[in-house]
């Protein structure tokens, strides 16, 4: 390993992958692990105990509470425990926020992954890249027109 501390920080690990980002950052994870001089790698994603991440249930306090707010409950928690890292990656505006937060709060970089909403030209392609974990001023790359 090279010493290099990086916090890979997710909504979907297994065995809840339901789509693209999920099976993205899985092989992603898979592919860093297996580098011979990689890095330390740290996943921590939504939900219960994994054998090979940490994950973060949402706070007993906002159990009742909308999605949107358990999310970034769940991003607090994750942003709490990526202190050390030297790098966070996240993935899905669920996972930015603790990006976000840890590059707020600890001075960690912050790679974001911004997944596309945009399903057959249905989606918001990159208008809530503000709201995302995002910093200030970021914005997206143009997307390609939507087909139908």
């Amino acid at each position: 390993m090279t010493g290099v501390r990086i916090g890979l920080v997710t909504r979907e690990w297994p065995p809840d992958v339901y789509g693209g980002a999920g099976v993205h950052v899985e092989h992603l994870a898979a592919a860093l692990r297996a580098l011979p001089d990689g890095p330390d790698l740290d996943v921590h994603c939504f939900g219960g105990p994994r054998t090979d991440a940490t994950g973060h249930e949402v706070p007993a306090g906002l159990q009742g509470a909308n999605g949107a707010l358990q999310a970034l409950g769940v991003d607090v928690e994750i942003a709490g425990a990526l202190a050390g890292a030297d790098l966070v990656h996240s993935h899905t505006w669920y996972a930015n926020g603790a990006g976000l937060f840890a590059s707020l709060v600890h001075g960690t970089p912050h790679v974001v992954t911004a997944h596309s909403w945009n399903r057959a030209g249905r989606g918001r392609p990159t208008s809530w890249a503000g709201v995302t974990g995002c910093p200030p001023g970021w914005s997206a790359p143009p997307t390609s027109p939507p087909t139908a």
